[in-house]
């Protein structure tokens, strides 16, 4: 296994000569001295292992500290045994396949991510939570496991910020309308004059 502090994903993906984590436009990944950073589980060099899996982030998403990204790390269960003996040739340890994160995203403190899980854009994943299913749109999950809690919005709402789409707007257009992007509380008819 190896384990790498997600603010240094740049190092990661130099030394495997892939992507394997992707960050988007304006996420920030929270660096701090008094708590662990967040970290990234891979198993994709162990000789062992079944892992080709990418860790994606949207734009705008919001990643606090000591959370954990496993991106693989299952043992094969199916078998009479999961231990994992290195001397046969088949895989031991697989993915269950690549986190992908969406845009305007928020973990919380502590949440673990588990491969093969989508969270959709917009929503909310509470602090020590453990994330092992996909996660709808503008939605807030809490809990090990991960249950939803509540939507955000209602259901016409997030159809209208699903269409809105501002995180792929220009900059400058972000920029002039931060105040109803980020302050205040959600305004559909202001946003709705915005498009």
């Amino acid at each position: 296994m190896i384990i790498y502090d997600l603010i240094d994903y740049q190092k990661l993906n130099r030394g495997l000569k892939r992507n394997k984590v992707v960050v988007g436009k304006n996420t920030i990944i929270t660096l701090t001295e008094s708590v662990p950073n967040s970290k990234v589980f891979l198993w994709e060099t162990i000789k062992c292992a079944s892992e080709d899996s990418q860790l994606v982030f949207g734009k705008y998403c919001s990643i606090a500290a000591g959370c954990t990204f496993f991106l693989g790390g299952n043992h094969v269960y199916a078998r009479t045994s999961t231990w994992i003996n290195h001397e046969i040739k088949e895989k031991s340890i697989i993915s269950n396949g690549d986190i992908i994160i969406g845009n305007d995203v928020w973990i919380g403190f502590g949440a673990t991510i588990m491969s093969g899980v989508t969270i959709g854009d917009g929503a909310v994943i509470a602090a020590n939570s453990v994330v092992t299913r996909d996660v709808e749109p503008y939605s807030i999950v809490g809990g090990n496991p991960a249950r939803k809690i509540k939507k955000r919005f209602t259901d016409d709402d997030i159809k209208f910020l699903m269409q809105l789409k501002w995180w792929n707007w220009q900059e400058e257009k972000i920029e002039k309308n931060r105040n109803a992007l980020f302050s205040g509380k959600f305004d559909k008819i202001l946003l709705q004059k915005l498009k």
